[in-house]
């Protein structure tokens, strides 16, 4: 009888604390939130420069982030809450290329394109 009615409260408690209203975002279990590129630095530069990509919801650790510029691998040197420090791949030609970013089984693309280019980075 004890049992039943430690198992009542308990349960009592998780239903009324469960109902208060907050901002938090909640995903069920096995998903996880949609990860977003916002911005990049610099905006353009030769092949093997080193761009920090800008945003939200990137993988906890290197390993959980797969970057690439129109599909070429990019290797990830540094991960912080918010940036991404990529080396842009070195066989890449002049031209333009959107940054793809993989993680949690999401992929997402840069609305603008890093241009590469034989110079200097630049804005």
């Amino acid at each position: 009888m004890k049992k039943q009615l430690i198992l009542v409260l308990a349960m009592s408690t998780i239903l009324f604390t469960g109902c208060e209203e907050d901002n938090v975002n909640v995903t069920s279990p096995g998903s996880h939130a949609v990860p977003n590129i916002s911005s990049f630095y610099p905006e353009s530069g030769p092949g093997g420069s080193v761009v920090a990509i800008f945003g939200e919801n990137f993988g906890a650790s290197i390993a959980d982030n797969q970057v690439t510029f129109n599909g070429m691998y990019s290797e990830v040197t540094q991960v912080q809450p918010g940036t991404l420090i990529v080396r842009v791949p070195m066989n890449l030609s002049q031209g333009d290329y959107q940054i793809n970013l993989s993680t949690q089984g999401q992929t997402v693309t840069s609305m603008t394109k890093f241009k590469v280019n034989n110079g200097n980075p630049t804005n």
